[in-house]
């Protein structure tokens, strides 16, 4: 058995990478108000600190919180399951993909298809199957109820970030 290892990281490393979602992982819990708080917190800290700083070493970077992914090698292959963060990290690809239909709607189709590929979908990949960022590895409970829930909440994020 290897030793784990811990770095710190920035958040476009990890998602520049796959990362799978474990049958063994709750349901996405988060309500309004936790995915708020969190829009909120990335909003101020954007607001308080220069993101545009005349030399980048100066840029604050924000702490997204712990993250526990458990790679897997197999041959060449690596898998990596996220076992601490689904929360947080499927929040921020709600937020990105709602930033990148923005982006779109406004002509921004440069910058929005920079984003979508950085952290939404990898383009790069030939496989349709294997493009998204995240992979669920188990069928949603509840069959269309929970389809027709997951739909109504998309509707309410979308909603809160346009305002």
């Amino acid at each position: 058995m290897v030793d784990p290892e811990s770095e710190v990281l920035p958040i476009s490393d990890l998602l520049k990478k796959r990362l799978r979602l474990p049958k063994y992982q709750r349901d996405f819990a988060w309500d309004t108000d936790k995915m708020i708080e969190l829009w909120d917190d990335l909003e101020n800290h954007v607001l308080k600190y220069n993101q545009d700083p005349p030399d980048p070493k100066d840029l604050r970077k924000y702490f997204v919180g712990s993250v526990v992914i458990d790679s897997q090698e197999k041959g060449e292959r690596t898998s990596r399951n996220l076992v601490d963060g689904q929360q947080r990290f499927t929040t921020i690809t709600v937020i990105a993909a709602a930033l990148r239909d923005a982006l779109l709607s406004t002509g921004h189709t440069k910058i929005a298809a920079e984003l979508d590929d950085s952290i939404i979908t990898d383009h790069k990949k030939w496989n349709p199957s294997k493009r998204n960022r995240f992979e669920l590895l188990d069928s949603p409970p509840g069959g269309t109820n929970y389809l027709q829930r997951f739909n109504y909440q998309y509707i309410e994020n979308r909603r809160f970030l346009s305002r």
